[in-house]
């Protein structure tokens, strides 16, 4: 699942082989400093002493390196006291934040006076990237972050923008929330799984256990989209699979994998995310325990991943991911232990095939290296999906070849023609060579 995040990622490069020389870095340029001693009229010196006053709006804290970024203090300070994001944060209380890398006792002191009544598991978030800003409803629930490395050359309108966005999105889930405190039963956990699964936007506190105790049955279906979780989804998926003793099993537990995502992918009750990363958990064990035929499925998925949200991260992946995993034999390029599959399915030459009028074509494995031979069984001609002419013979391509030519014949011109071809190497795949195709 992690290779798939990370080729996503790889999405925005693919195609772009050409070397460009890279522009040397510029210097990040904070926004106009304050005047020494400047405040927000809303801004507090910490958390106590900013909750005398809270309104709904909340808390907003200008996260900042304090001890190892140059920059990231002159840009909380100066967005603090700037009057776009001012306008934007309302009535909300204003802090600065510094963050600690060098964590003394003296700093922890410090660090408790300033946080006071923000719940400990509440005052940081993971992607530590500072500048950050963070977001806290009036009863200090961490609730939304503005951060990344964008952060410091994005134009202060677009901050300010982004300020006043997670300020509406709190007030529009704490409708929500209100909606369901007044309502029972199902409807109010429709209310309160609406708040839970808004985007841009943390949820609210032990969301999972209220919506159980609202609607034992699922019968809103928000209990089984607020507890899923992808990753631990394609761990379990894996665990299934690779926990079996031999490949016919572990094929068995592909086949029952797929039966149950293709169940859930029918379910409304999960998002469009939430079935992309159920078809990458598919992706994932077809890749690693399916061999030659799982790679065969990988496209059919990704396409299924791409139409559930193309823009998506998953979505954009699908693009790159068969073309990075899928086994691979092409007649330009000839064979490597990437095309050759493990079992005797049959796998098709990919490519410019010389091969269209009628005649005998006659294929020839030609071995470069590698300590294995390729063992061919079987070599087959298509017109389409039409079977046209097969050589069935046992040959070896090897150091000292043997039978490692195989004709095929087509009695008129072929509009579609395709070459599938069985090997016979099982685990023992460790040869190179070309494929060459002469039209007798």
């Amino acid at each position: 699942m992690k290779r798939l995040m990370i080729l996503a990622l790889a999405v925005g490069m693919a195609g772009c082989h050409e070397q460009k020389k890279e522009a040397p870095p510029v210097e990040p340029q904070p926004p106009t400093a304050p005047a020494a001693g400047a405040q927000s009229p809303n801004q507090a010196e910490n958390f106590t002493k900013a909750k005398e006053s809270v309104t709904d709006d909340g808390y907003i804290a200008f996260a900042y390196a304090a001890d190892w970024d140059r920059y990231s203090e002159s840009f909380a300070k100066a967005w603090i006291t700037n009057a776009d994001i001012q306008k934007a944060a309302g009535s909300a209380r204003l802090l600065l934040a510094p963050v600690y890398q060098n964590v003394t006792d003296k700093v922890k002191k410090e660090q408790e006076a300033f946080w006071g009544p923000i719940p400990e598991k509440n005052r940081g978030f993971h992607d530590e990237t500072y500048p950050a800003i963070m977001f806290f409803d009036k009863d200090g629930r961490h609730y939304a972050d503005v951060y990344g490395p964008d952060m410091l050359t994005r134009p202060v309108a677009d901050i300010a923008a982004d300020v006043a966005g997670k300020l509406e999105l709190l007030h529009q889930q704490e409708a929500l929330l209100k909606k369901s405190a007044a309502a029972s039963g199902a409807e109010a956990a429709k209310y309160l799984g609406e708040a839970a699964t808004m985007e841009g936007i943390n949820r609210p506190d032990k969301v999972a256990e209220k919506l159980k105790e609202l609607d034992p049955e699922d019968g809103s279906g928000y209990v089984r989209r607020v507890t899923f979780d992808g990753l631990g989804f394609a761990g379990e998926k894996r665990k299934q699979v690779a926990d079996c003793s031999s490949k016919d099993a572990r094929w068995a537990a592909i086949q029952d994998v797929i039966k149950e995502v293709e169940g859930k992918l029918e379910d409304n009750a999960y998002t469009a995310v939430q079935k992309q990363e159920m078809c990458a958990a598919v992706i994932g064990v077809l890749h690693r325990d399916g061999g030659y035929k799982g790679s065969l499925q990988i496209p059919r998925w990704c396409k299924r991943m791409a139409e559930l949200d193309p823009e998506s991260l998953l979505g954009r992946s699908a693009k790159v991911v068969p073309d990075v995993w899928s086994w691979k034999l092409n007649y330009a390029e000839g064979w490597t232990p990437r095309g050759i599959p493990d079992d005797n399915t049959p796998i098709l030459l990919r490519g410019d095939l010389p091969i269209s009028d009628a005649g005998s074509y006659t294929l020839q494995f030609m071995y470069h290296k590698g300590k294995d031979p390729l063992r061919i069984k079987k070599v087959m001609l298509y017109d389409g999906e039409e079977l046209v002419s097969e050589d069935e013979h046992e040959g070896e391509a090897s150091g000292s070849p043997r039978n490692n030519s195989y004709t095929v014949t087509a009695e008129s011109k072929l509009k579609e023609p395709h070459v599938y071809i069985i090997f016979d190497n099982g685990d023992k795949r460790d040869s190179y060579g070309m494929i060459r195709i002469d039209n007798e």
